[in-house]
């Protein structure tokens, strides 16, 4: 694929990225608005953090992606790989508490993707624990510890919120409890 195309790609993808945040953020406070009240009904009262990617974070995301995948060759390819742009971060007081959110988001939301961290395989490769001389070792305490989920919103809670929701437009939702999140 010739270079000039895939820059394209990203040009346009990023640009109408500017357009779409304020969309972004509300789908974000949508999700968030959604928890809470699942949550809430459990009696679990977590943190919540909403997020949208800055233009600049989003920017380096897909020239990163780009760069590592050959090219893109259509802002929908760069749609389908980027599912970060916005999200909602759950921080539970226990960890035992990750359960029933777990059990919560499946029940909730339309679960693209689910992908825990740290990713085994990085731990393997040295990513995690750099500076440990052998690859046997696992640190106690590795570092970060979470589930990011990669969710669509049902139909049933598109219509009780008023979420101008675009079809395949993806929310990442990540759950870490308390502990891990003041490390």
């Amino acid at each position: 694929m010739a270079q000039n195309s895939a820059s394209d790609a990203v040009q346009e993808f990023l640009k109408d990225f500017l357009k779409e945040q304020m969309y972004w953020e509300a789908l974000a406070y949508t999700t968030q608005k959604i928890c809470q009240r699942k949550l809430g009904i459990q009696g679990i009262m977590p943190r919540f953090e909403v997020r949208v990617k800055t233009y600049e974070s989003l920017k380096k995301k897909v020239e990163r992606c780009n760069a590592s995948r050959g090219g893109y060759n259509s802002k929908k390819e760069i749609h389908d790989d980027i599912c970060d742009r916005a999200g909602v971060r759950i921080v539970v007081h226990a960890p035992i508490q990750k359960q029933t959110v777990d059990i919560i988001i499946r029940e909730t939301f339309e679960v693209v993707k689910v992908v825990q961290h740290p990713v085994e395989k990085a731990i393997h490769r040295g990513h995690i624990g750099v500076g440990y001389l052998s690859r046997d070792y696992k640190p106690v305490f590795p570092g970060y510890s979470g589930t990011h989920y990669h969710v669509q919103p049902r139909q049933e809670d598109k219509a009780m919120y008023g979420t101008n929701y675009t079809a395949g437009d993806i929310i990442e939702i990540q759950v870490s409890s308390i502990f891990l999140s003041s490390w």
